[in-house]
């Protein structure tokens, strides 16, 4: 994931594990090790690729976020 600074997982109270995207508003290059040491990433938010696309013409009818099925949900309540 690009947006983070500090990769690496968490884990909630019920030891869930989470992927923290820390600093997701701050934008430019994330340098992580990810198949080789020292890979470049650079990190934009949504909004500014939304606003990318619009400025150059796009027109954008509907945008849906990523999420699990509640088939998905079933099959592994704890990663929901």
């Amino acid at each position: 994931m690009a947006a983070v600074i500090r990769p690496g997982w968490s884990h909630d109270a019920d030891a869930r594990k989470a992927w923290s995207l820390d600093s997701y508003l701050i934008e430019g290059p994330r340098v992580t090790d990810w198949l080789t040491k020292g890979v470049v990433k650079q990190h934009r938010t949504l909004g500014t690729y939304i606003n990318l696309l619009l400025g150059v013409g796009f027109t954008i009818s509907h945008v849906q976020e990523w999420a699990p099925t509640n088939e998905r949900k079933t099959v592994c309540p704890r990663r929901s």
